[in-house]
């Protein structure tokens, strides 16, 4: 790789809110995490983690296909855990969609919960210069019967709160926003501003993260520069500058900088196409084979980097986004979510997801919640085989076991 003499962000790509390092840290903290595990719990444990980093790209691709072409900020993660939160819920045919989407067909609901709880504890823990949490919740209507062994699953596993809450309670929007927003350190507000009658359970999963750089910019070399937007099109922005050894990878018409907070254990990957690479192009064939690849061949050298302060806030309704991913059974009359109550049909009435950020010369403050809404719903029966002998036909009377025939006949006019 040839010596990069300046590296200036023209377009910031993406930032897919992880809350974790490159995969090579990743899994020099994960090999701490397994040497007391069984080879077959190992693999199991390397294929989730794979799983997961693949959900979020497949998730951030839909979404750009889906016509957001500015701003985007998701975190996958968050988007996951609540899902598999319902996951523990759903039975047949919705359970198999559920997992279809999150790439984990492959794993029981049982083993699913397990590496979910492994990855919290791996992901969310102490970090110098790095405070980063995770809290779920559910919240369940007080006249319905909820499964115990659901609510026992979600306290076990994801160590979810459990409130319950009257039918129309106008309270309800203000009190699950304050829970956000607490768990977000105030960076998540007014998520939720109404709550259908038909809603039995929301189900909600919240991440922040605040990360001091291992080696902060000094605010003295900030600069006015421009940021361009387009060929030509750009605004004038605050760009963030220092000169130090940086992990770079060049190739592949790209420029990634990884940027690391506290010990190091967590960073930011700025995926920066060529000037010449239109960013359609990349996220095309953004996966985590290839990102996987770039990572692994970057290395630290001197540079000269350069970075825009930014902020913004993102929110999105995921429905279609999901079920285009493989989970409309969920959302509609033929979903199964007995194992959250078996007195009602019910189904997913929304997913939402809102995400934040901020970076500056200290480091990043970024938080993102997802509300998943259970509701009843209308049954509606599964499709089935119309079979009318009202024309006519040939009939068998036989023993099942030896398959002998003991009569057979034709009914072409019956009395």
């Amino acid at each position: 790789m040839g010596f990069i003499k300046s590296l200036s962000v023209t377009v910031l790509s993406i930032f897919l809110f992880f809350g974790c390092s490159s995969s090579t840290n990743f899994k020099v903290r994960s090999n701490e995490m397994l040497a007391t595990s069984t080879p077959a719990i190992q693999q199991d444990r390397e294929e989730f983690n794979e799983a997961v980093n693949n959900f979020s790209f497949r998730i951030f691709r839909k979404v750009w296909d889906s016509g957001h072409k500015e701003n985007i900020l998701i975190s996958p993660l968050s988007i996951s855990y609540a899902l598999m939160m319902v996951l523990n819920g759903a039975e047949r045919e919705t359970s198999t969609a559920i997992k279809n989407c999150l790439g984990l067909s492959g794993f029981s609901t049982e083993e699913i919960n397990r590496e979910a709880n492994s990855l919290s504890k791996l992901v969310f823990k102490p970090d110098s210069g790095v405070n980063i949490k995770l809290a779920n919740s559910v919240w369940s209507l007080d006249e319905i019967d909820v499964e115990e062994s659901f609510m026992r699953i979600l306290d076990d596993y994801y160590k979810a709160e459990s409130r319950q809450f009257r039918g129309n309670d106008p309270n309800l929007p203000s009190a699950i926003n304050h829970w956000i927003e607490e768990k977000t350190d105030g960076m998540i507000k007014d998520m939720i501003d109404y709550v259908d009658p038909s809603i039995i359970m929301m189900l909600v999963n919240a991440i922040s993260f605040d990360g001091l750089w291992s080696s902060s910019f000094d605010a003295n070399n900030s600069i006015d520069a421009p940021f361009y937007i387009s060929a030509d099109k750009n605004r004038i922005v605050i760009m963030m500058r220092r000169t130090d050894e940086t992990v770079i990878f060049n190739g592949d018409n790209l420029d990634i900088a990884e940027i690391p907070y506290g010990d190091g254990n967590f960073v930011l990957d700025i995926i920066l196409p060529h000037k010449d690479t239109e960013i359609d192009k990349i996220i095309d064939i953004l996966s985590v084979q290839t990102f996987n690849n770039w990572i692994n061949n970057a290395n630290p050298i001197q540079t000269e980097l350069s970075i825009p302060r930014f902020k913004y806030g993102y929110k999105i309704e995921l429905n279609k986004i999901l079920s285009e991913m493989g989970m409309e059974i969920a959302f509609g009359g033929r979903a199964d979510f007995s194992g959250i109550s078996r007195g009602y049909p019910l189904s997913i009435d929304k997913v939402t997801h809102q995400a934040f950020i901020e970076t500056t010369e200290k480091g990043t403050e970024a938080a993102a919640a997802t509300v998943v809404g259970i509701k009843r719903t209308a049954f509606i029966p599964e499709e089935r085989f119309v079979f009318n002998a009202d024309h006519p036909f040939i009939y068998l009377i036989r023993e099942k076991k030896s398959n002998t025939i003991i009569f057979v006949g034709l009914v072409t006019n019956p009395e």
